[in-house]
């Protein structure tokens, strides 16, 4: 894997009763992000069983896509609309972030900011 790659990890407490609604703007968000960004790379939302939490997994090609990502239509526009139905609990960021803008905009989020240690990796 490229070094360029960023990578996190942003996580939802939905409300009591909400799952569907939840699915429906998560789903718009999701459309907002493959029809406007090319270079997200991977952008993978999962349930738990229980239907309260949801991890949204992102992978980035570089600064400049996770840039438009925060500064895009899905954070900008469908986030907010989600965010009437859940709320944003958590952020881990797993990549080393230098541009000063990003890390601004993942800290508005509460972001924890991790560097990668040691692993295995393609």
């Amino acid at each position: 894997m490229s070094d360029a790659r960023i990578h996190w990890l942003a996580q939802l407490t939905i409300a009591e009763g909400k799952l569907d609604e939840f699915r429906h703007k998560a789903d718009e968000t999701i459309a907002s992000v493959r029809a406007h960004e090319p270079g997200a790379l991977a952008y993978e939302w999962h349930i738990s069983e229980d239907g309260r939490l949801c991890n949204v997994d992102e992978w980035y090609a570089d600064t400049g896509a996770a840039l438009a990502h925060v500064r895009g239509e899905a954070v900008t526009s469908k986030l907010p609309r989600l965010l009437e139905v859940s709320e944003f609990t958590a952020l881990w960021v797993f990549t080393s972030i230098a541009d000063p803008e990003l890390r601004e905009a993942l800290t508005a989020f509460g972001a924890v900011f991790t560097d990668r240690w040691s692993g295995v990796q393609d």
